[in-house]
């Protein structure tokens, strides 16, 4: 349940993110074509500037840059695609955002969510490869540990002094631990014992030898050996010595350093998927068609300061959805 609502969160965040980018690189697009539009009639004033006289040029300066500042482009939703043949394909957005988060949305056009998808891409395996360095560490840590105070030799042992069934075909002293291991296991089959002792050096060796209060007989450290008196407090089924203990949280601890570790690499996968969804998207987007069409028409004008009557050019600007 904890997972699934991290996974709902992060979605929910990447679709605001992902919407508010949309929205900048909207702007930016449309500001940049309104500039060349401003621009473009700016010059065909200035080109026809013999026809008028000063005032009259004047005001049509003016009237033309109000009408710059009072389109509003911030209310339009789509890119602006003045030809056909500039669309894109959504297919090579889709596959160039699987391959690298982001890619898609470049070849889009859509620069800031582009940059988002591939910043997430990044951290998420920066991510993963800190956490599956520490869990290595971790791992190596308690491991050498082990391997300094866990002793097949006293495990084998202790199983003899506790008068376990068929204790007494262990022999401590045998120098080959394969064949100690058998004569061990043949000892905990014959008991109310929950595990065998595994391969030697195994990872379920590991972990089980911290997990299971029948493998305390083995560490060499203990603070109290347990027993197989029931009354005793030290009683090997309810013992947990502090050693003991601390030696599986050590291990513990490197398993939650790969469960970080994972978590990386989930991010990274859902990163590829909400990635090449929005880049299918922000293709559709761009795809779409808007006409914005400006120009200019001749209306007469009074002039207020010198009341001269005279035709003027005006600056004309409309979006069709």
């Amino acid at each position: 349940m904890k997972k699934i609502s991290i996974s709902a969160i992060i979605i929910l965040s990447f679709i605001s993110v992902s919407v508010f980018a949309q929205q900048q690189d909207i702007k930016l697009s449309l500001h940049e074509q309104n500039v060349k539009e401003f621009k473009y009639s700016k010059f065909n004033i200035t080109e026809n500037s013999d026809k008028f006289n000063k005032a009259e040029l004047k005001n049509v300066l003016l009237n033309s840059e109000k009408n710059a500042k009072r389109l509003n482009i911030s209310d339009v939703k789509n890119n602006v695609l003045p030809d056909e043949s500039q669309k894109k394909s959504q297919l090579l957005a889709i596959g160039l955002s699987a391959l690298l988060p982001g890619a898609g949305e470049f070849y889009a056009k859509s620069y800031i969510k582009s940059a988002i998808f591939l910043a997430v891409e990044a951290a998420s395996w920066i991510y993963f490869a800190a956490y599956q360095s520490k869990g290595d560490s971790q791992t190596d840590k308690f491991q050498s540990y082990a391997d300094t105070y866990w002793s097949m030799r006293k495990y084998g042992q202790w199983l003899k002094d506790g008068d376990f069934i068929g204790a007494e075909g262990i022999n401590p002293n045998e120098e080959n631990l394969n064949v100690l291991r058998d004569q061990i296991i043949a000892c905990e089959q014959q008991n109310p014992f929950s595990h065998t002792l595994p391969v030697y050096k195994s990872q379920q060796y590991y972990e089980l030898i911290g997990k299971y209060q029948t493998f305390q007989g083995g560490w060499t450290n203990l603070q109290h050996d347990p027993d197989n008196i029931p009354t005793s407090p030290y009683y090997y089924r309810t013992y947990r010595d502090p050693i003991f203990l601390a030696y599986a949280d050590e291990r513990q601890l490197a398993n939650d350093y790969f469960n970080y570790a994972k978590t990386g690499i989930y991010v990274a996968i859902l990163n590829h998927i909400l990635s090449a969804a929005d880049a299918a998207w922000s293709v559709a987007i761009y795809n779409k068609s808007i006409k914005m069409q400006t120009g200019f028409e001749i209306k007469r004008y009074h002039s207020p300061f010198t009341g001269s009557v005279g035709n003027l050019p005006s600056f004309k600007f409309s979006v069709s959805f």
